[in-house]
C-alpha cells in the first residue's frame, strides 16, 4: 500500500465485511478534480482500471460532455454549456472519489487471492503517462489542428472563441 497503509487499513477495517463502500479519499479527489484520475490508478497499480476508466469511462464521459456542450452552447449560449460542463466535471468528480477505497481494497483482495507479492506504489508510470499526456497537448494537437482547420473552428466555437 505503500507511506499510507495506516490509512488504507483504517479504512478497510471499517468496511471489512463489504466488497463495495464509499468513503473519502482526498487524493483521489484532486487528482480527479484536475482531470488525472487516471494518474492516481496508476500510482496505485491498478493499471487495467486505468486503462479502462482512461478509454471506456473517460471517452464516454468526455463524448457525451462535448455534445452537450454542442447542444447547450447553441441553445443558451457559452455560459450554459460552461454550466453543463461543471456539472459533470463535478459529477464525475464526486463519484470516483467516493468509490476510490472501494475499488482499491477490492483490487488489493484480488492481488492477495491470486498471491501476487508487489509491494508499495509505483511513481513512474504516472510520470510517463503524464509526459506523454503533455506531448500529445502540446506538440502532437496543435500540429493535428493546424492541418485540420475545420475542427479548429469547430472546438473554438464551441469554447466561446472567436
Amino acid at each position: 500500500m505503500g507511506p499510507f497503509t495506516a490509512y488504507y487499513l483504517k479504512i478497510y477495517d471499517q468496511h471489512d465485511e463489504k466488497v463495495w463502500f464509499l468513503s473519502w479519499n482526498w487524493v483521489a479527489f484532486f487528482s480527479s478534480f484536475f482531470g488525472g484520475e487516471i494518474l492516481w490508478l496508476l500510482y496505485r497499480r491498478m493499471y487495467l482500471f486505468a486503462f479502462l476508466i482512461s478509454f471506456l469511462g473517460r471517452g464516454l464521459y468526455e463524448l457525451l460532455t462535448f455534445k452537450v456542450i454542442i447542444l447547450s452552447h447553441s441553445a443558451g449560449g457559452p455560459l450554459l454549456a460552461k454550466s453543463i460542463n461543471w456539472i459533470f466535471r463535478l459529477g464525475f468528480t464526486f463519484g470516483f472519489t467516493v468509490i476510490a477505497n472501494a475499488l482499491y481494497f477490492y483490487w488489493l483482495s484480488k492481488k492477495v487471492e491470486q498471491g501476487v507479492k508487489k509491494k508499495g506504489t509505483d511513481p513512474f508510470t504516472p510520470i510517463i503517462f503524464f509526459i506523454i499526456h503533455v506531448y500529445i497537448m502540446f506538440v502532437f494537437l496543435p500540429g493535428f489542428l493546424a492541418k485540420n482547420t475545420e475542427i479548429a473552428t469547430l472546438i473554438k466555437s464551441v469554447l466561446g472563441g472567436t
